[in-house]
């Protein structure tokens, strides 16, 4: 399956003479504009399996005697590691990229002299969740931290099995971990930390799996608490969404290059609603607010621009013994979707969603209510997020792999106490 991105003609360097940039491409109507970036992902629902490869279209450059573009791609933003002279045409599509991993691309036109333009604007796109994949190998990784200690960890997998872990500060019980985010745009996740009785907050900066500095954030008042972290993968803009657990007033704080920036105002609701994920629901770039009422069981998707509240989208309803334990995408179309787990009788269910609408439920096995579902990841690298459970009786750690939405095996984790919890966000 095949994804398509367009470049922009916003210049970011002068370019030569004779050779004038690409400009932006018309595109048909299920184009999405991100700003200087129009973003097409074409046949993402034909099939359920993950995309290993990107179309990138752009206009004639306007220049005379243009012989040729050279595309430029790499992992870091601004830093391209792979030049691919493509010819005279005005698209490519570049095969065999690593799921979890988040690439930069630019397109340069040259004349008939040699003469080479400026670059175009700079497209991100990454296959995959990049978001909890500490060590760069394309797959997700866990975070744990004790309650009782203030011990925090990192476990590196691979293929769904524990194959390292690396330790990370210890700090007051006060202080969990609150949000995962790429904060400074380099593809790397960092986390968000809250103390819960004074209010403060930091982000926690890192290189690879350790631990590398941090960031101070705003402190508010204690009823606020971080329901989710927004963002685009690879802009360096993260928008961190609280709920005050008292009033039902939401927020976001804008969050650029690590450092506070603004705070935007969302609806207020009543407090048995709560935000149950954030997640980019519609293939658009943007993340929307899932929310869910803890006495009705009804749910709702708060649709955002930008952090700011836009619309919502009604979901089903259903007895308040379900709860939503997760959301990411399971079918590997670039889409997400939400895993909902019976606290009463251990029944799981997805909720298969198209452009934020529900669409149908996929029936997941049902274990003993000791069981809870912790976590999701791409624990095999190919787009498809599993299910990570642990028992809060005995401490058994196990991941689901799934394979479009169907329980396919389990994979078995390391058993720990039950003052360790596995953070999902």
């Amino acid at each position: 399956m095949e994804n398509t991105l367009a470049l922009g003609g916003r210049r970011i360097g002068p370019p030569q003479p004779c050779a004038r940039q690409p400009g932006l491409v018309r595109l048909n109507r299920r184009t999405v504009c991100l700003g200087w970036i129009l973003l097409l992902v074409l046949g993402l629902l034909a099939q359920a399996q993950p995309a290993s490869g990107v179309t990138l279209l752009w206009d004639p450059s306007s220049g005379s005697n243009i012989a040729g573009y050279r595309l430029y791609y790499g992992t870091p933003s601004g830093t391209y590691t792979q030049i691919v002279d493509v010819g005279n045409v005005t698209s490519f599509t570049v095969d065999d990229l690593l799921h979890g991993r988040t690439y930069y691309f630019v397109v340069t036109a040259y004349d008939d002299t040699g003469a080479e333009s400026g670059p175009s604007n700079e497209v991100a796109f990454s296959l995959g969740s990049t978001i909890k994949d500490f060590d760069g190998d394309g797959q997700s990784d866990l975070l744990l931290e004790n309650t009782t200690t203030g011990q925090r960890a990192i476990w590196l997998t691979n293929n769904g099995y524990v194959q390292g872990a690396t330790n990370l500060p210890t700090v007051s019980t006060n202080w969990h971990i609150a949000g995962i985010g790429d904060f400074l745009g380099n593809g790397q996740p960092d986390l968000v930390l809250e103390n819960t009785a004074t209010g403060q907050h930091v982000i926690w900066i890192f290189d690879g799996s350790m631990y590398a500095y941090s960031i101070g954030l705003p402190s508010i008042h204690p009823q606020w608490h971080v329901s989710g972290i927004a963002g685009i993968a690879g802009n360096s803009q993260k928008n961190v969404i609280f709920e005050n657990t008292s009033t039902g007033r939401h927020i976001t704080w804008v969050i650029k290059n690590g450092f506070y920036a603004g705070t935007i105002g969302l609806p207020t609701v009543g407090t048995r609603w709560h935000i149950a994920g954030v997640a980019n629901f519609q293939r658009n770039g943007q993340a929307h607010a899932l929310l869910e009422n803890t006495v009705t069981g009804q749910h709702v998707l708060w649709v955002l621009n930008n952090g700011a509240y836009g619309s919502t989208i009604a979901l089903p309803a259903v007895n308040p013994h379900w709860r939503v334990a997760g959301v990411a995408d399971f079918l590997g179309n670039g889409q997400t979707d939400i895993v909902l787990e019976n606290t009463v009788n251990g029944q799981h269910v997805l909720w298969i969603l198209n452009n934020g609408s529900y669409a149908y439920t996929t029936v997941l096995p049902t274990i003993n209510a000791h069981w809870k579902m912790a976590g999701t990841g791409d624990f095999l690298g190919n787009g498809q997020q599993g299910i990570v459970l642990q028992n809060i009786v005995t401490g058994h750690c196990n991941i689901w792999i799934l394979n479009s939405g169907a329980y396919a095996y389990t994979t078995v984790l390391p058993t720990v106490s039950t003052d360790w919890d596995i953070v999902e966000h």
